[in-house]
C-alpha cells in the first residue's frame, strides 16, 4: 500500500518572548528572548542575563539583529553603574549581514546603569538598563556615542 498526503510548505513562526523591549538607534525593538544563567554556582544570586532583538531596517534583507550578555556577582543590591561599580560587566554586540564590511560590531557602556528587581526566591525578575555606548573596535574605544536602553523580564528558577 502507497499513501501521499500534500501539506503546505512549512513556515517557521516568528519567535517573540514578550519579555520586554529595548531602544536602539531611535526605534524600540520588541525582544526576541531573554534568558539568564547563574554564573557561579556557589552564589545563587550571581546573574549573566542575554537578550536579543532583530532591528531590521527598511530596506534590509538579511538578518540584523543586537544582543547583549550583562552580568552582576549578585542581585542583592538594585542599581549598578557603569562609572563606579566593576561587579557590572556588559557587552553588546550588532550582528548586521546586510554589511558585509562590518558584519559584527561589538559595543561597551561607558555611562549609565542598570536596576534589578530581584526574584531571590524564585518567580519574574524584571531589569531595566539604560547605558550610553561606545564601539569597542581592537581594544580601542571608537566612534559616537550610542544610547541604548530598555527592560526585560527572565522567570528565575530554584
Amino acid at each position: 500500500m502507497v499513501s501521499c498526503k500534500k501539506s503546505p510548505e512549512f513556515v517557521n513562526p516568528v519567535y517573540v518572548c514578550e519579555c520586554g523591549s529595548m531602544a536602539w538607534q531611535g526605534d524600540v525593538f520588541e525582544l526576541l528572548d531573554a534568558n539568564y544563567i547563574q554564573p557561579d554556582t556557589a552564589n545563587f544570586l550571581s546573574r549573566r542575563y542575554y537578550i536579543t532583538a532583530e532591528v531590521n531596517l527598511e530596506g534590509e534583507t538579511q538578518a540584523h539583529s543586537v544582543n547583549m550578555m550583562l552580568e552582576v556577582d549578585s542581585v542583592d543590591k538594585e542599581s549598578f553603574f557603569v562609572e563606579d561599580d566593576p561587579d557590572l560587566l556588559a557587552l553588546i554586540e550588532e550582528i548586521n549581514f546586510n554589511d558585509p564590511l562590518d558584519t559584527l560590531v561589538q559595543y561597551v557602556p561607558i555611562a549609565g546603569g542598570i536596576e534589578i528587581n530581584p526574584a531571590i526566591l524564585g518567580g519574574t525578575e524584571v531589569v531595566s538598563f539604560d547605558f550610553i555606548l561606545k564601539r569597542w573596535q581592537n581594544g580601542t574605544l571608537v566612534g559616537f556615542n550610542v544610547p541604548f536602553s530598555g527592560s526585560f523580564k527572565v522567570q528565575v528558577l530554584f
